[in-house]
C-alpha cells in the first residue's frame, strides 16, 4: 500500500470503520494517476446503503483486458454504455466484452467490506473538456446576470464536486491543476 500519499481510516455515522487504503485492490491506476474518494460516507452524511465513491483522474482510460484477472469487478463499458458482469458474482459474462473495451466505471466490494464501491475513470481529456465546458458556463451565466444555462448537467456538477472536495488517497499530476481551475466560489456559483 506504499501507493498512497495518506492512508487514512473512517469511520462512518453507521458505526462502521474502513481502512481507505484497501481501495487499491480493486481500483486499476498508473503510476501518475490521482485516486480521490467522495461522496456521502466521506462528507459524513452516509446510511447503510452508501457506497464510497472513488474517482481515477488518468492518464488513459483502462481496457477490460486489464480486469482480466484479481477481484470480481462489476464494470460500466465506455460508449455503449451497457454494464457487463465478470464471472457469477453478478450473473454475467465478462467473457463476451473485447480486450479493448475502454472501461470508465467498476462496482466492486473490497474483500471484507460490505460496502461498495463505485469507480470512475476520467482521462486528462475527458477532464479538461469538462473544466473548460464549466468555465464557459461561467462567463455565460455572468454575462447574463445568472439567467440561463451552464451546458452541465447534475452527472457534471456531481463529478466536479467530488474532485472539488474528495479525499486524497493518491495524488497524481493531475489535481492540483483540476482543483487549481475548480475554485470554491465558481462552482458555488453554477450550481
Amino acid at each position: 500500500m506504499d501507493d498512497f500519499n495518506n492512508p487514512q481510516r473512517i469511520d462512518t455515522l453507521t458505526g462502521e470503520s474502513f481502512d481507505l487504503s484497501r481501495i487499491m485492490e480493486i481500483v486499476r491506476v498508473g503510476p501518475r494517476d490521482t485516486i480521490l474518494v467522495a461522496g456521502s460516507l466521506i462528507e459524513g452524511m452516509g446510511n447503510p446503503l452508501s457506497d464510497f465513491d472513488v474517482i481515477v483522474l488518468c492518464e488513459a482510460v483502462p481496457r477490460a483486458q486489464h480486469f482480466r484477472t484479481g477481484p470480481k469487478h462489476r464494470l460500466y463499458a465506455f460508449g455503449d454504455k451497457e454494464f457487463v458482469s465478470q464471472g457469477t458474482v453478478f450473473g454475467g459474462s465478462f467473457d463476451t466484452v473485447p480486450d479493448d473495451a475502454l472501461i470508465t466505471n467498476t462496482y466492486d466490494v473490497v474483500s471484507g467490506w460490505g460496502t461498495r464501491c463505485d469507480v470512475e475513470y476520467i482521462n486528462h481529456d475527458q477532464l479538461d473538456q469538462l473544466l473548460d465546458r464549466l468555465h464557459k458556463g461561467y462567463e455565460r451565466l455572468a454575462d447574463s446576470h445568472g439567467r440561463g444555462s451552464t451546458g452541465l448537467d447534475i452527472y457534471d456538477y456531481q463529478l466536479l464536486h467530488r474532485i472539488r472536495v474528495g479525499q486524497v488517497l493518491r495524488e497524481g499530476e493531475m489535481l492540483k491543476p483540476a482543483r487549481n481551475r475548480l475554485p470554491q466560489h465558481l462552482l458555488s456559483y453554477v450550481l
